[in-house]
């Protein structure tokens, strides 16, 4: 058993199996030591990882877990777990901090945790993590339960549009005291500190470069359910008015979806187009991967045929074939500064609140761009 339940290894050890004290009040009795201690502290194991480590079967350990709730040493949350109470007498506690993604799936929001972990970590903070699953019902569980734990904060990365329960759910946390910051995530709120990359200059940055290297019909790969307040969208807008390229509407595709599969159908409809585009800029580095996917399985090559580009600067993006030309999204930087932020806030410092935190993106050329007249020489040869 990895941290932070290492303790469950030699947890069986703890049974007297001979005792009269029946097994589940023991482990009851172990799991309350453990929380006093501040060994255990926001969620607990899960019924499975508890069974395996106690060698009991889950029925004991759902009566130790129920007895707990009953003693108020636990609480539990439907579909989420098993929380330690707050207002147990403790020996210590370390501060608690909500974070809360929309997708762990996602490996940009996976590296943000893992940044975020990492910055807490120097700040002698403890992280109690959610994952909304793109679910605005998850979204709201999460935020009441960080209101349960009585975090010292929360950041979040929410759900596309907008839940009149989310909504009510970050009132109740500001209405505690409890700041909240949105990460990775631009919409412009009054009650809100935001810290996110700036998407717009960045594939604005990105048209412009293209446009540098001789592409003048340069297509878009988005995601559909956030055309419509898609950022990165305007910045390619932006550029191509600015540089009055080839404004044709239909060179803006969607998805049905998410990632992959988004960009592989929105690259199935830019290649319909007469003439295609010779360049296709993507909303991030998993749309783009599936545009390549599109473009590889109809017998183009990437850039020779079509130049791609994406947006994150992912790990994966360095070692596809060819290496994606991206956006760097300064997830680190995005992590510091988000976390510094929060407490800044809870130490009680309103001074430029709310403050929305734009970071600067850079470009990562690689392989999969090719200048103009490379791409038709490339082409030409065939």
């Amino acid at each position: 058993m990895e941290a932070p339940f290492a303790w469950l290894n030699t947890a069986y050890t703890k049974l007297d199996r001979a005792s009269p004290r029946p097994v589940y009040l023991q482990i009851c009795d172990y799991i309350h030591q453990k929380i006093l201690s501040n060994e255990l502290e926001g969620r607990l194991p899960s019924e499975r990882e508890l069974a395996e480590a106690f060698k009991v079967e889950r029925g004991t350990i759902r009566k130790a877990l129920s007895t707990l709730v009953q003693e108020q040493a636990v609480t539990k949350f439907p579909k989420i777990g098993y929380f330690v109470n707050t207002n147990l007498p403790r020996l210590h506690r370390k501060p608690l901090v909500g974070l809360l993604v929309s997708n762990i799936a996602s490996p940009h929001f996976a590296a943000l945790a893992a940044e975020m972990q990492r910055a807490a970590s120097r700040l002698g903070v403890d992280l109690v993590f959610g994952n909304s699953d793109r679910k605005p019902a998850n979204e709201v569980e999460y935020l009441r339960l960080f209101h349960h734990l009585e975090v010292a904060g929360v950041i979040m990365s929410p759900c596309a549009g907008e839940s009149e329960e989310t909504e009510r759910a970050l009132q109740e946390l500001l209405s505690a005291n409890i700041p909240v910051v949105y990460v990775s995530y631009y919409r412009q709120t009054p009650q809100l500190d935001i810290v996110a990359v700036d998407s717009f200059r960045g594939t604005k940055m990105m048209v412009e470069y293209l446009a540098g290297i001789g592409h003048r019909r340069i297509g878009y790969a988005g995601r559909s359910s956030l055309l419509a307040e898609d950022p990165r969208l305007r910045g390619y807008l932006q550029a191509v008015h600015d540089l009055s390229l080839d404004s044709d509407p239909q060179l803006i595709q969607t998805g049905p979806s998410f990632g992959q599969e988004a960009g592989y159908q929105a690259m199935d409809r830019l290649l319909k187009l007469k003439p295609r585009p010779t360049a296709v800029v993507a909303f991030d580095d998993l749309v783009a991967l599936g545009a390549m996917q599109r473009l590889q399985k109809g017998g183009l090559r990437v850039p020779m045929d079509m130049t791609v580009a994406g947006f994150d600067n992912l790990d994966l993006s360095a070692h596809l074939s060819p290496p994606l030309t991206t956006v760097d999204s300064s997830v680190p930087a995005m992590a510091q500064t988000a976390i510094s932020l929060l407490f800044k806030r809870i130490s009680g410092d309103k001074t430029d609140f709310p403050q929305t935190v734009l970071l600067e993106p850079s470009l990562v050329v690689r392989a999969s761009s090719m200048p103009m007249v490379e791409q038709r020489s490339s082409s030409a040869a065939l």
